[in-house]
């Protein structure tokens, strides 16, 4: 594949290709594809490699239409996705930078169309480019490429193709500004420019202090515990993984701070790997206990059956009975490719994972993933649990959850008990489990071990 992709690019004949726009919305301009700019138009069926790791890193690809997902590749040689894109994504700008050899593969996951630059057809075009902004491009790529030597091309962890996605507003000024003389150019727009390059920047050290907290495993699964409270006394049977950041300086930064960065970014994935890996560490460690632990699941999972075979080859390197692990997933998780989500659910339970469906309730059609999804867990959102002590219909409404649930034969959490009058009604409506600040909030694993002895 990579050979014909190469030779191909020489045998086209002038063609005059749309250029889609940052959204793959509509286009920006109307670029000429010429032999001597080495540039070219694909096609890729679902299923084929565009670069595998190892290839030479001497092109970047934009999608025009269709999805491609980023492989890595752990020491272990398990192949996970390291990110999921689609039409407007750029990936693979690692060429635009510097020489070198891919550290990743990229795979079409559908039929897909890509428009693919060379690191001479970049240079050539941003040297076409209005000065002020062929000068910010140049500094935020030379930004990136000092970042980059800090971390070892060896290191276990998927290669950031994701420069250019930072410089994409800065791109869309371009077509702002009316003459390339900075005396025609307004205030308003040097200010807009100058906010741009701040954003983009702050999002690049976010991206590389993110790479570097998976590289140096600062990312680390806390527990908050989940209980059994139809017993006499309260008792733990198990623990929801939360991620916590422990930066170099002895920091604990919570999800709030850099989670929207990730999922932005497109790095969400390997952070649920790294909480995956430790929870299932876990499971094995208290396998005498027979404690559960669940972990959150983005929806960038479901699109693509390789989160099976991840979470499969976790679950035997760590030794952790699949039994005892719950992956929590949630409704708008489910809705972009509902066949795709049951189909990696259902051979999820195949390994013998349970599946419990997170905020359940808080959605639009939780009755219907009922019957479509393989759900054997039911977390009550903290919205019903907060206003059971004055709110009837609160009451009313998680008593025919519990109900409906027991009827399916599921097991039902509710979630966010912070007081004795909480706890009390909600048992007293049935709910057998139940998690939230009256127990304990997220804690580290020596902590939650105390609790268990």
């Amino acid at each position: 594949m990579w050979y014909f992709y190469k030779e191909s690019i020489f045998n086209e004949e002038i063609v005059t290709k749309r250029f889609y726009n940052f959204h793959g919305l509509a286009t920006m301009r109307t670029m000429n594809i010429q032999k001597d700019t080495i540039s070219q138009h694909l096609s890729f069926k679902k299923g084929d490699y565009i670069f595998k790791k190892g290839d030479m890193r001497d092109h970047a690809f934009i999608i025009i239409d269709g999805s491609v997902a980023i492989i890595t590749q752990s020491h272990t040689g398990a192949e996970s996705i390291g990110s999921m894109l689609s039409a407007g994504d750029i990936f693979g700008e690692m060429a635009l930078m510097e020489p070198g050899v891919r550290t990743a593969a990229a795979r079409a996951t559908a039929d897909t169309d890509v428009y693919a630059i060379s690191r001479a057809g970049v240079k050539e075009r941003i040297s076409g480019m209005d000065p002020i902004i062929s000068t910010l491009f140049s500094l935020l790529i030379d930004r990136y490429r000092k970042t980059r030597i800090y971390l070892p091309e060896s290191a276990d962890l998927p290669d950031p193709e994701h420069v250019i996605q930072h410089l994409r507003n800065l791109a869309q000024l371009e077509k702002d500004i009316e003459a390339p003389t900075p005396e025609t150019i307004s205030h308003e727009i040097f200010g807009n420019i100058a906010h741009q390059r701040k954003s983009a920047l702050e999002e690049l050290d976010m991206e590389q202090k993110i790479i570097n907290a998976l590289r140096y495993d600062e990312m680390k699964a806390w527990l908050q515990p989940v209980v059994d409270i139809q017993t006499k006394k309260p008792k733990v049977i198990g623990f929801e993984a939360l991620v916590r950041w422990h930066d170099r300086d002895g920091n604990i930064i919570m999800p709030f701070e850099f989670l929207p960065f990730a999922e932005r970014l497109q790095m969400i994935g390997s952070i649920d790997y790294a909480i995956l890996d430790q929870a299932c560490a876990f499971i094995h460690q208290w396998k005498k206990k027979k404690l559960f632990v669940s972990t959150n699941l983005s929806g960038l999972h479901f699109k693509d059956e390789s989160i099976v075979g991840m979470i499969e080859k976790i679950l035997e390197d760590q030794q952790a009975d699949p039994a005892n692990l719950k992956v929590e997933v949630t409704e708008t998780s489910l809705i972009d490719d509902p066949d795709q989500a049951q189909a990696i659910l259902f051979k999820l339970k195949d390994l013998g994972v349970q599946i419990a469906l997170d905020d359940f309730g808080t959605g639009y059609s939780s009755l219907s993933y009922l019957h479509k999804f393989p759900i054997d867990v039911l977390k009550i959102d903290r919205s019903f649990v907060s206003r059971l002590t004055h709110d009837k219909r609160s009451v009313d409404i998680i008593r025919a959850i519990v109900t409906m649930a027991q009827g399916f034969q599921m097991q039902v959490i509710a979630e966010g008990i912070e007081t004795e009058a909480e706890l009390t009604m909600i048992r007293d409506i049935g709910c057998p489990m139940a998690q939230g600040y009256y127990f304990g909030k997220a804690m580290p694993f020596d902590q939650a071990e105390v609790l268990v002895k």
